[in-house]
C-alpha cells in the first residue's frame, strides 16, 4: 500500500513539474517589430486620463493617422512623426529625433537612441495587461532612463499605440492611460 502512495505521489509532482515548463509562454525568442507595437493599422483619436501622483488633473486627446510615408501623433503637446525602415524607425518629436530598433527581443537595451536617453531596454512581455480603464492583448513594456535621472514605462499594445505610461522624474510621478479611442478618417 506504502509503494502505491509513493508512485501517485512521483506521478502527480511530475505533473506538476511538466505543467510549469509551457514553452508556449517562453517568449525570450520572440522578435517583436516596434512598428506593430508604436503605430495602429487605422486613423484614430485616443483619450489619454493623466494623473500626477496618483491624482486625475486633466486629459489629452491625440489624433493618430496613417500617411503613405508615415504614421502621425497629433496633440496640444505637438506633433510627432514616425519614419519605418527596414532596421529602424525614426521618430521625429517636438525637441529631438530618435531613433528606435525596429526589431527587438525582451532584454535587448538600447532600444530607442537620442541625445536625452541614457538607456531604453525592452523590459517584458504581456499576453493580458490591464491599465486603470481597460484590458488590452499583447503589450510590451520599455523601461527608460534619461540623463537627467527621469526613469519611464512605456506600455505599448499591439495595433495600439501606447496604452500607459508611468514617468518617474525624481519623486514626482505621471501617469498616462489610455481610456478610449474612437476610429477617424
Amino acid at each position: 500500500m506504502g509503494i502505491l502512495k509513493k508512485a501517485l505521489l512521483l506521478l502527480v509532482l511530475f505533473g506538476l513539474i511538466g505543467c510549469g515548463t509551457n514553452n508556449d509562454d517562453d517568449v525570450s525568442t520572440e522578435r517583436f517589430d516596434m512598428w506593430n507595437y508604436m503605430s495602429a493599422t487605422v486613423n484614430y483619436a485616443v483619450e489619454y486620463d493623466i494623473y500626477k501622483n496618483g491624482k486625475k488633473v486633466d486629459y489629452l486627446v491625440e489624433e493618430h493617422k496613417m500617411f503613405k510615408d508615415f504614421y502621425q501623433k497629433e496633440s496640444n503637446k505637438g506633433v510627432v512623426k514616425l519614419y519605418k525602415h527596414s532596421r529602424e524607425i525614426i521618430m521625429k518629436e517636438p525637441r529631438e529625433e530618435v531613433s528606435v530598433e525596429r526589431y527587438a527581443y525582451v532584454g535587448d537595451d538600447k532600444l530607442f537612441k537620442a541625445p536625452s536617453i541614457k538607456n531604453c531596454r525592452l523590459q517584458q512581455f504581456y499576453k493580458n495587461f490591464k491599465n486603470k480603464e481597460k484590458s488590452y492583448k499583447k503589450v510590451i513594456m520599455v523601461t527608460c532612463l534619461s540623463n537627467s535621472g527621469v526613469k519611464k514605462q512605456i506600455y505599448y499594445g499591439y495595433n495600439e499605440g501606447v496604452v500607459t505610461t508611468y514617468v518617474n522624474d525624481h519623486g514626482v510621478t505621471e501617469e498616462w492611460v489610455k481610456v478610449g479611442e474612437k476610429q477617424i478618417k
